[in-house]
């Protein structure tokens, strides 16, 4: 698909920078505010530009998380081109750039999206069962977290202090550590009834994990990031589906 505008993003909490190119040529550059309202103005400023169509141009931004989930909606439901990528990949395209503010990192978005315009790979929304799926594991990564920082220095305590003051120090933090190890018992629980409760991910679910070393809870990242496969690289859908060679 032949691209007319790149418009570069710069996504943050509350703000969001706009850097419009028309082929090679810079445009103008807009901060808006991060949410639906000030984004659908945007988009409607943008569609009064001499040539604008939203088929012929491109809306690229870094992946930042849940901050990316106003823009994704309102650009998904005008049906816009989107391309979403890692701020190491974008990183690695352009090299070291001189200084750093909301408005340069967006120009440099744009930028690269002219300068990869052949190989830009167009997000695809997740499915919401996927999405489901995707907060479940993150949370799940969360509770691991607090799990450790709790575990770790007990664990130390127990090697290097005094066995009394250790022992205490167990006895205060085990109705928390407990209860973490129930709501893990829980997440595992919904994140097993999601996969076994959906066709299409029961099937991806048995095929990456009928790869060697490729455990349940890798599986689930790998389908989550992936988006069931639709956002791959080639050398990531060989990686899983490719027969293991022995030698």
């Amino acid at each position: 698909m032949e691209f007319e505008f790149f418009i570069g993003i710069d996504v943050s909490k509350n703000e969001l920078d706009f850097s419009v190119q028309q082929g090679k040529c810079f445009l103008f550059h807009k901060e808006i505010a991060n949410s639906p309202g000030a984004i659908n103005s945007l988009i409607k400023e943008l569609g009064l530009l001499p040539g604008f169509a939203i088929s012929n141009a491109v809306f690229c931004m870094e992946h930042t998380g849940i901050y990316n989930n106003h823009l994704l909606g309102c650009l998904h439901k005008n049906k816009g081109n989107i391309c979403l990528e890692s701020a190491m990949q974008i990183k690695n395209s352009l090299g070291n750039i001189r200084g750093k503010n909301d408005k340069v990192d967006s120009i440099r978005i744009a930028e690269y999206a002219y300068k990869n315009r052949e190989e830009l790979r167009l997000w695809e929304p997740k499915r919401d069962v996927v999405q489901q799926l995707a907060h479940y594991a993150t949370t799940r990564s969360r509770l691991i977290n607090v799990q450790k920082q709790l575990k770790t220095p007990l664990k130390e305590l127990s090697l290097f202090g005094k066995k009394g003051v250790a022992r205490q120090n167990l006895s205060v933090c085990s109705s928390t550590l407990k209860a973490i190890a129930a709501d893990l018992k829980k997440v595992d629980k919904a994140i097993a009834d999601i996969v076994a409760g959906d066709p299409e991910l029961k099937r991806l679910f048995a095929r990456v994990t009928s790869v060697c070393g490729v455990g349940k809870v890798t599986a689930v990242q790998v389908i989550v990031t992936t988006n069931e496969f639709c956002n791959h690289r080639n050398r990531t859908r060989q990686m899983f589906f490719r027969p293991p060679i022995f030698y």
